[in-house]
């Protein structure tokens, strides 16, 4: 049973093998045209994906605090559109 606060994470489901990712790092190193491939697969998902350099926060916020507004002040001093 897992300690209190600690949710158990089944690591096998992103995890990959050193032997696969010993093929799969060159053939996507081989892959010339991989923001094509991207914007195929999150077609619709991320509007505006791949039209030019955006920021996104990747998890949700139910109530914007300091993380939110350092977040906010990264992307901006990057040049970024959140």
């Amino acid at each position: 049973m897992p300690s209190a606060g600690v949710c158990p994470v089944d690591f096998t489901a992103i995890y990959t093998e050193l032997k696969t990712a010993r093929l799969e790092i060159p053939r996507r190193q081989g892959d010339h045209d991989p923001r094509r491939r991207v914007r195929k697969y999150l077609s619709g998902v991320m509007p505006g994906m791949g039209e030019e350099p955006v920021a996104f926060f990747a998890r949700t916020v139910v109530t914007p605090n300091h993380e939110a507004f350092l977040f906010l002040k990264k992307a901006a001093m990057l040049g970024l559109r959140e």
